[in-house]
């Protein structure tokens, strides 16, 4: 299993969320989008530490300020939730050192009043080598 399907299977926890691929689709839904990685650092033994960047999205109805209310409080409660969890457990020989999120906002209100809403998600990773 890749990192981005751990990481996916780790968020469905929250609730039996169901997390597709890059976009959330046309109804109302929740993806998980990878937006970059880096290597930031090696160790003389040869391990690494990578930065991998992903986006949450959430679609849900934000016509009403009810349904943006509601939408903000699904957000914190799902921020709140990732703080008090154990790391996920990754594939092969990496292991998470860290996981951050941030910047939690309305990106954008489509004609058909479904806003599209981010949570940034950032793992700091090891990679030891056998």
């Amino acid at each position: 299993m890749s990192i981005l399907k751990t990481l996916q299977a780790f968020l469905a926890k929250y609730d039996g969320l169901e997390i597709l691929t890059d976009f959330p689709g046309k109804e109302a839904g929740y993806a998980l989008s990878p937006s970059g990685n880096s290597m930031t650092k090696e160790d003389i033994l040869g391990n690494k530490i990578y930065i991998n960047n992903y986006v949450f999205y959430v679609k849900e109805c934000a016509v009403d300020e009810v349904d943006r209310a509601d939408t903000q409080d699904f957000l914190e409660s799902f921020g709140m939730w990732l703080d008090e969890q154990s790391y996920p457990e990754l594939p092969g020989n990496f292991s998470v050192v860290k996981m951050t999120t941030s910047n939690c906002f309305l990106l954008d209100i489509a004609d058909d009043g479904l806003g599209l809403y981010q949570v940034q998600i950032q793992l700091t990773i090891k990679k030891e080598v056998n």
